[in-house]
């Protein structure tokens, strides 16, 4: 999903609909107005895959296993367990 709204924002920017600056300056709801008052084509259909994406078809990512580490800190000389 964040690639999907990463290839957006570079065809919005590629194609001077947007600057560069402007994803600093306007918010979320105010860059897809924008976006969504553009006519081309292609970004209104990642627009519309962005906007009906359904939470089945986000791949879920497996983290590998990680040590969990007990941190067990000095503290006046005595150990803060």
């Amino acid at each position: 999903m964040m690639n999907l709204l990463a290839n957006i924002t570079k065809l919005a920017i590629d194609k001077k609909y947007i600057l560069y600056n402007d994803l600093y300056i306007y918010d979320e709801e105010q860059l897809f107005e924008i976006l969504k008052s553009i006519k081309d084509s292609e970004l209104q259909r990642l627009l519309y895959i962005f906007g009906n994406i359904k939470k089945d078809d986000i791949p879920s990512i497996e983290l590998p296993y990680i040590k969990k580490r007990i941190i067990n800190p000095l503290v006046n000389n005595t150990r803060f367990s």
